[in-house]
């Protein structure tokens, strides 16, 4: 596996590497998902590539259960 030294002498990982790219990436990604409307309601905005009927409904319950868990928060899918 292929390493790099940070500043402080450790080495880094390809995959550490790519982890925190992905993450850097999916925090970046998120926080332009979402805001609050006029009334306080946040709103989040969902997608999938998934398409497949079975797999819209499970994503809907997913949808359903989260929003009656976090009064105030609407997500868009």
């Amino acid at each position: 596996m292929t390493d790099w030294l940070n500043t402080e002498g450790r080495s880094i990982t390809r995959r550490d590497a790519l982890k925190h790219l992905a993450a850097a990436g999916l925090a970046t990604a998120v926080g332009g998902c979402g805001g609050t409307d006029e009334d306080g309601t946040i709103t989040l905005r969902w997608w999938s590539t998934q398409g497949a009927p079975a797999q819209r409904a499970a994503y809907r319950a997913q949808i359903d259960l989260f929003e009656a868990a976090h009064p105030g928060v609407r997500v868009v899918f």
